[in-house]
């Protein structure tokens, strides 16, 4: 079976694996999926060894083109002194700002992390009247691990 990573620490077992690269000039991200699922005559899995695999070459992708894509997010900061991210807009003073709540990353309060997300739980005196207030890092997971990291001190280890 392969292994799902979230800023490199494993999140669970796959064979379906989905890779969406968003190009510039094309309005839809590239599709990329690791095939079907069966046992061979040699009874190998090629789901698997096809999730592998996309898997190894997604790396290879985000690894060569990491530079580049941290930059535009580096470069909003030192001309604006924010970037935006999944919609919201997070300031360098640790501020994340969404249309219908903000927090603030450098408050010390908890921020939780999930496959694909962090959020931290709405202030609150009873916890199932908290909601979750979400950033998810479908898109640029390790730009947004390096901002968080970099600007604000945050890691996940």
């Amino acid at each position: 079976m392969t292994k799902k990573h979230y800023a490199f620490r494993e999140t669970g077992k796959d064979h379906n694996v989905n890779v969406k690269i968003g190009l510039k000039g094309r309005a839809t991200p590239l599709s990329l999926n690791s095939g079907p699922r069966f046992v061979s005559l040699q009874w190998t899995d090629l789901g698997e060894n096809s999730s592998i695999a996309l898997i190894i070459k997604y790396q290879d992708l985000a690894k060569a083109s990491f530079d580049n894509r941290v930059k535009n997010y580096l470069s909003q900061i030192d001309e604006k002194g924010f970037f935006w991210y999944d919609g919201k807009k997070i300031e360098k003073n640790g501020a994340v700002i969404a249309p219908k709540w903000s927090f603030n990353l450098k408050s010390g309060d908890p921020i939780y992390i999930q496959p694909f997300a962090i959020y931290r739980l709405s202030p609150g005196p009873f916890r199932f009247f908290k909601r979750k207030l979400k950033i998810s890092t479908l898109r640029d997971s390790d730009c947004f691990s390096y901002l968080m990291k970099f600007l604000y001190g945050l890691s996940y280890e």
